[in-house]
């Protein structure tokens, strides 16, 4: 059967691709290709890591390296801490970036979920923003912004979606869904209705619903999307989306962070390479 992931670790599109998955969600590798050229301009390149301890928390990691490391000839790691998954705690932690922060340009987050809010709430307590800068892969989801209040603020994000942004026939789609649920879109959300949309496309366009046929009628095929004309490319069935690089700001009104986007790679300049993805079809 087809198989559309909401997960982003790379591995997925990459080392463990499968000719039955397709994954609209942006992989961990597009958004480390942003957040990696955006971090290295615009605040250095000696970097603390902190991640969770598991396949997503590494992805963040490998990937933000890999490409620090072709972006600049001076990078350098200068640590990296760990935390297990459903951590609630994360005040030793932060108290050890907090010491190496005079040697470090940034502070780069791999975490997500409930996870990332509670580190980015404990963080901004702490004031661990006025010491090192906080780029995180996932800070720009709502929940994530709702779960940390104001430990968002004055922190930056790799971003998949946002409501607002103008591609496509985005503007139609979250029309729909405030029309139907009362609420905003999230990352999430585009997710789910992309994929489906796109398989419902595949589905069409084969005139079968047999699995085999389908997959092959989708690997490739162009679809009209949010963000404009997309497709699955063959090679590793990931979709090419374009990727922004924002910053979590205090909202005019209430306590939500607003996400102010500053840079943008298209679906192309944000792809690996497909003999790097360890994906073979």
């Amino acid at each position: 059967m087809l198989y559309t992931p909401g997960a982003a670790d790379t591995s997925i599109t990459g080392s463990n691709c499968n000719e039955y998955v397709f994954r609209f969600e942006t992989s961990t590798a597009q958004i480390a290709e942003v957040m990696a050229q955006w971090t290295a301009d615009e605040l250095g390149d000696q970097i603390v890591y902190h991640i969770a301890d598991y396949a997503y928390g590494e992805s963040v990691l490998n990937e933000v390296e890999t490409r620090m490391e072709s972006i600049s000839d001076d990078y350098e790691q200068v640590g990296v801490t760990r935390s297990d998954p459903g951590s609630t705690d994360f005040e030793a932690f932060i108290s050890q970036i907090a010491d190496v922060s005079d040697e470090a340009d940034a502070l780069v987050v791999g975490m997500t979920g409930a996870d990332l809010g509670i580190f980015l709430s404990q963080a901004g307590a702490r004031g661990l923003q006025d010491e090192i800068p906080i780029v995180t892969t996932t800070g720009s989801f709502r929940a994530v912004r709702a779960g940390a209040g104001e430990g968002a603020y004055n922190t930056y994000s790799g971003v998949r979606y946002i409501p607002e942004i103008e591609t496509g026939d985005n503007q139609e789609f979250v029309e729909a869904y405030e029309s139907e649920y009362d609420d905003p879109p999230d990352n999430f959300s585009r997710v789910g209705y992309e994929s489906i949309r796109m398989v419902a496309n595949g589905i069409r366009e084969a005139g079968s619903r047999n699995p085999s046929t389908v997959a092959e009628t989708l690997s490739g095929m162009e679809h009209d999307t949010i963000f404009g004309p997309n497709e699955f490319r063959e090679c590793d069935q990931q979709a090419m989306n374009p990727v922004w690089m924002g910053e979590c700001v205090e909202p005019d009104s209430g306590e939500l962070a607003d996400v102010e986007l500053l840079e943008e790679l298209s679906g192309e300049e944000a792809a690996p390479d497909c003999e790097d993805t360890g994906c073979e079809l």
